[in-house]
């Protein structure tokens, strides 16, 4: 079982890395929001993204 100060820490260092990389991915020129949904959502399409738990 995992201690509650240790899933706390886990949580805050999971947010960082995740504000860290959207962080530099915002300084990539002309990557939006939408460009990504687009090509998540094309690599969803030919199965090559999973988004759900189907096989």
């Amino acid at each position: 079982m995992v201690s509650p100060i240790t899933a706390d820490l886990l949580l805050l260092g999971v947010a960082s890395a995740g504000t860290l990389i959207g962080a530099l991915l915002a300084l990539v020129p002309g990557l939006h929001i939408y460009n990504v949904a687009g090509i998540a959502l094309l690599l969803a399409t030919n199965h090559s993204l999973p988004l759900s738990a189907d096989s």
